[in-house]
């Protein structure tokens, strides 16, 4: 563990079922009169964007609509997004929809006044000062963008995913209403519960993770793994909605910390090259890359497999290590997590061009329990081609 370490989180975090309702009073707050809400197309059937810009309008004389983004943003959405934000003058930027749009949402607050292309932002810290305030609600339980100092999108000239990341990505407010998750389809509930509970092992095992940390993943590991099966069979299960709600809030507050692995290095190019959405993805590799990485930290793998519910009684460590392993394979079987990448309509030629980018993506691959090589992540994509 890091012998120094900073935990970093919005300036407010507001939860629980109904908590939209205090929209207006935040944005009062922050005394604004021109406010654009940032969602995309698929969440207008559900009528929350309405709703949002209805409350909005009870305490600012201008609320307008930015809702072209899409399930795998691209740095062109942002700059479009960006574009908007600052040739209208607003002075609040107010997030509702899932990772792309709260993601599209932060970077565009944050950019409109930090000259240069946005393209120029990719990587840790390059941001030089703060941007428009900005109020996060999510409308899935997975990406935790709301308590994140990351946004991640489409480089469309390389065909790969990349992540700018800095503090002044950190919303002012994260406002998580379970209600607003309702209505999201099985498929999606699935993908992005999972992506929640990649992001609790991989910031469980980083080299940078901390008391603080390990505490928050250990819990969203119990909340997701325990909750995901009934979110999946019924939408409208409010206990299991709240507890994915909570899994993923403090997934993010131990991943926006100590950061995420290799999984998500592997995801990467499957989300840039072939638009498999992001959560899918992570659940695909999770269980291999698990399986790669457990030798190196058997304690720390048995003690999530506890997490997970396997019975520990008379295993080892690493016997219990792996039983973790499958429980998580059969957990992405149970939800419909789809198990081979050829199935989504990735060739096998494109693993080895898939690995060589994966491979690059070192920032992430450093971050786990045991390094992977090119050889390694050829092996990862193999065996769930």
């Amino acid at each position: 563990m890091t012998a120094i370490s900073t935990f970093c989180t919005p300036g407010e975090v507001i939860f629980g079922a109904g908590a939209r309702s205090v929209l207006p009073d935040k944005a009062s707050e922050f005394g604004a009169q021109r406010i654009l809400l940032v969602t995309d197309q698929g969440l207008r059937a559900t009528g929350q964007p309405a709703q949002m810009v209805s409350l909005l309008r009870t305490v600012a004389s201008t609320v307008e609509t930015f809702d072209q983004v899409s399930g795998e943003p691209s740095i062109e959405t942002l700059e479009a997004c960006r574009a908007v934000v600052r040739a209208n003058g607003f002075d609040l930027v107010v997030a509702l929809g899932g990772g792309s749009a709260m993601d599209t949402a932060k970077a565009a607050a944050c950019l409109a006044y930090n000259d240069g292309p946005a393209a120029g932002y990719f990587g840790v810290n390059l941001i030089p000062a703060a941007g428009l305030p900005l109020i996060a609600m999510p409308t899935t339980a997975g990406t935790a963008s709301e308590v994140t100092p990351n946004a991640v999108f489409a480089d469309l000239s390389v065909q790969v995913k990349k992540a700018i990341v800095s503090r002044h990505l950190l919303p002012k407010v994260a406002l998580i209403d379970p209600e607003l998750t309702y209505s999201v389809p099985p498929a999606i509930t699935a993908g992005t519960g999972m992506d929640a509970l990649v992001h609790a092992v991989e910031s469980y095992v980083s080299p940078r993770a901390t008391v603080l940390t390990q505490t928050h993943a250990l819990k969203a590991m119990e909340l997701m793994s325990g909750h995901l099966r009934r979110a999946v069979a019924d939408g409208q299960d409010k206990a299991a909605r709240e507890a994915l709600a909570w899994g993923s809030l403090i997934a993010g507050f131990s991943f926006a910390t100590a950061g995420v692995g290799a999984v998500h290095a592997l995801a990467y190019p499957l989300g840039g090259k072939f638009h498999v959405p992001h959560g899918v993805a992570n659940a695909m590799l999770l269980a291999p890359v698990m399986q790669f990485s457990a030798p190196a930290q058997a304690a720390l793998f048995a003690t999530m497999a506890r997490s997970l519910s396997v019975d520990a009684q008379g295993l080892t460590d690493e016997a219990l290590a792996e039983r973790g392993v499958e429980t998580v394979r059969q957990l992405c079987r149970d939800i419909g997590i789809p198990q081979r990448l050829r199935d989504l309509g990735v060739p096998r030629q494109a693993l080895e061009p898939m690995a060589a980018e994966a491979s690059k993506i070192e920032r992430l691959l450093i971050n786990g329990p045991r390094l992977m090589a090119l050889d390694d992540i050829r092996a990862v994509y193999s065996a769930i081609w």
